[in-house]
C-alpha cells in the first residue's frame, strides 16, 4: 500500500487529491463485458401476465439472460433467479401441486 506522499497527484493539487475533478481515468472497457443476471421472478411473471396475458408462470430465465446478454455483446457468467414465493418450501411441503408443482420443480432443478 502506498502512503499518501507515494501516491501521484496532478501539479500544484493539494495534498490527498489524485487528480483533478474534471479528468478522466485511463481506463479502457474490457473486450467482452461481463455480466450477472438478476431476475425478480414475481415482476417478470406480472408484467408477462399483463403484457401477454399469462396465467401462470411459462418463462424461462435462463434463456432470457442469455438472450439480453446476446443482444448486448455481454458474456453471462451468472444468473440469479430470485422470487417472493418460496419454492422450495412450498414444495418440499407439498402446499403446491399440479402446473405450479411442476413449474417449480423445473427452476429449481
Amino acid at each position: 500500500m502506498c502512503s499518501l506522499p507515494d501516491l501521484p497527484r496532478a501539479s500544484g493539487a493539494p495534498a490527498g487529491l489524485l487528480r483533478p475533478v474534471n479528468s478522466k481515468p485511463n481506463i479502457e472497457a474490457p473486450k467482452e463485458p461481463c455480466a450477472i443476471a438478476f431476475i425478480d421472478g414475481q415482476n417478470l411473471f406480472h408484467c408477462a401476465e399483463e403484457a401477454f396475458g399469462h396465467t401462470y408462470p411459462n418463462y424461462d430465465p435462463l434463456k432470457l439472460a442469455q438472450e439480453v446478454c446476446r443482444q448486448n455483446r455481454w458474456k453471462l457468467t451468472q444468473t440469479r433467479f430470485y422470487t417472493g414465493y418460496p419454492l422450495l418450501s412450498a414444495v418440499v411441503v407439498g402446499t403446491i401441486s399440479g402446473p405450479e408443482r411442476r413449474y417449480a420443480c423445473r427452476v429449481l432443478a
